[in-house]
């Protein structure tokens, strides 16, 4: 599409010959006449820029002389414009003129603008001498429009670049944010596993205390609150280190059963000393699936230590391991109240919910 985007002239002839009185007083060039006109709103001939505005015409043969002028590149000398089949109506109509000149203005093989010049006041045809005037005239405005567009083009591929060197800087800090959180997890998991050894010591002398300890029930008391809060403190080591540290799903092809029995044996003395039986219900045909052995068997630990911590005396465990449609089931139920919102005591660490991600 081309579109008016700027124009200088009279209104009539009287106007013409008052800028023409004007120039030759001012002694303007080339480069003053546009400052002029970018100044100076006011300037003689900005009729002619308003009425250029107005012109719109869409590239194509059919149209007109301008659009030819681009399409073929090339300039046209047109002298008699009601005579020329090529000139469109209302390009005439709007330009007013019978003689008039187009020139493609182009910069590094491509049509930037197209230049329109008339005598339309003093009606006497474009000569080669003023064509050859007007063509050199077009060389240095095509240079000088290319420089403005490069300029433009590349402040704006200075602003893109700016752009992302910004967001190169916050993706930067992200980073550098995220390697100091993770060095902060890792010395939290370094920590952690210090404090682990001491804890199973404590816990494991506690325990010892408490099995020599007959006929001092004031203070077993003690020792009791001494293995409890030990098992709480092992229970927030196992969260820093599993959320700290956290392990890949290592899935593995494999039975639940075999897991199920080797804890039902590691808790045997636990749940014995208790007075709690545990009953196990599963076949010999439960298919193999992909597991997490060491998740699976810590969610079973945290199940069957809950329930047995929950129930008040004696009581039965049942575990029930069934097939059904493209599952495996496992269920864990007791006699005793069941199992609460959080744990019934200390000894069961909380970390039944995140294990089995």
């Amino acid at each position: 599409m081309l579109e008016g985007k700027m124009g200088i002239g009279a209104r009539s002839l009287e106007e013409a010959q008052d800028i023409w009185e004007a120039l030759s007083h001012e002694d303007y060039g080339l480069e003053e006449l546009a400052r002029a006109y970018r100044t100076r709103r006011d300037f003689p001939g900005d009729y002619l820029d308003r009425v250029a505005r107005k012109m719109a015409f869409p590239i194509a043969s059919s149209v007109g002389i301008p659009s030819l002028a681009v399409i073929e590149k090339k300039a046209y000398n047109i002298s008699h414009a009601s005579e020329d089949p090529r000139v469109a109506p209302r390009f005439r109509e709007v330009l007013g003129a019978e003689a008039f000149a187009v020139l493609p203005l182009i910069n590094q093989g491509e049509v930037i603008a197209v230049l329109v010049a008339d005598n339309l006041f003093t009606r006497k045809p474009i000569g080669e001498e003023q064509m050859r005037m007007l063509e050199t005239f077009g060389h240095e405005a095509a240079l000088g429009i290319g420089n403005a567009l490069a300029h433009k083009g590349l402040k704006e591929y200075i602003d893109q670049l700016e752009e992302a060197n910004r967001r190169l800087k916050e993706t930067r800090d992200l980073l550098v944010r995220s390697e100091k959180l993770a060095a902060v997890g890792q010395m939290a998991a370094q920590v952690a596993h210090e404090i682990r050894n001491p804890l199973v010591a404590i816990g494991g002398f506690a325990k010892l205390l408490k099995r020599r300890m007959t006929g001092k029930e004031g203070d077993i008391k003690y020792v009791n609150a001494i293995a409890e809060e030990v098992a709480r403190l092992e229970g927030i080591v196992s969260d820093v280190l599993d959320f700290a540290s956290p392990r890949g799903p290592y899935l593995t092809r494999g039975s639940e059963t075999p897991i199920l029995e080797e804890t039902v044996f590691e808790l045997g003395d636990q749940l014995r000393a208790g007075g709690i039986r545990v009953e196990k219900k599963w076949g010999e045909d439960i298919p193999h699936v992909l597991i997490n052995a060491g998740r699976i068997k810590q969610v079973f630990l945290n199940l069957l230590e809950n329930s047995s911590n929950c129930m008040e005396g004696e009581g039965t465990i049942t575990i029930e391991v069934k097939e059904e449609v493209d599952v495996i089931c496992i269920s864990v139920s007791d006699t005793g109240p069941g199992i609460p919102m959080f744990p019934c005591r200390v000894r069961a660490c909380g970390i039944l919910i995140p294990m089995p991600r």
